[in-house]
């Protein structure tokens, strides 16, 4: 007896908002509850339920991607995965927060019993980026654009202003030798 009082002593002492079937691969949300957190509810407690007894020889559960500091406070978003066949099983009407999937898109992430619903709340960090339409311009455009403007209409502070001065002194040397000859 004493062995039983001290293994259910984690239970009484961190309650979880749902059970979790190892045999059976099951997370069941307990039915007093109507609005569970991925993250908290669920991921959290999978944790603290596979350190409890004999539960690390179950396969787990479930993993997670995100979370990642951005900056200045800002992380990335969590996403959940049930794994190794595990599905979640709702017997009432529940509000789930977070974003979670199924490693096989085979089996669905919840099995919903008679009486019980889900609505399902995510949410995703995006970020906004202000546009501004951009026309490019075509091949034929760009070529005739550079072989039309005279090398003499660019600074000399540039590399076309350099080269047009150095075609100049080119031509210039030509009619210095013409002329000479």
């Amino acid at each position: 007896m004493w062995t039983t009082s001290i293994s259910f002593w984690d239970d009484l002492l961190d309650p979880l908002k749902v059970t979790f079937d190892g045999i059976n691969k099951q997370i069941l949300i307990n039915t007093q509850y109507t609005s569970i957190s991925v993250k908290t509810d669920i991921y959290s407690a999978m944790k603290r339920w596979l350190q409890r007894r004999q539960n690390a020889g179950y396969l787990r559960p479930m993993r997670a991607i995100g979370g990642d500091p951005i900056t200045g406070g800002i992380y990335a978003g969590d996403i959940y995965f049930l794994t190794n066949g595990w599905q979640i099983v709702v017997n009432s009407q529940v509000s789930v927060i977070g974003t979670i999937y199924n490693d096989t898109t085979t089996s669905p992430v919840f099995i919903v019993n008679s009486g019980g619903g889900v609505q399902s709340t995510v949410s995703n960090l995006a970020y906004a980026y202000n546009t501004i339409p951009v026309t490019v311009p075509s091949a034929a455009l760009i070529a005739d654009t550079v072989w039309n403007t005279s090398p003499d209409s660019y600074s000399t502070d540039t590399v076309a202003g350099k080269i047009g001065k150095i075609d100049n002194i080119q031509t210039n040397v030509n009619t210095i030798v013409a002329v000479t000859s």
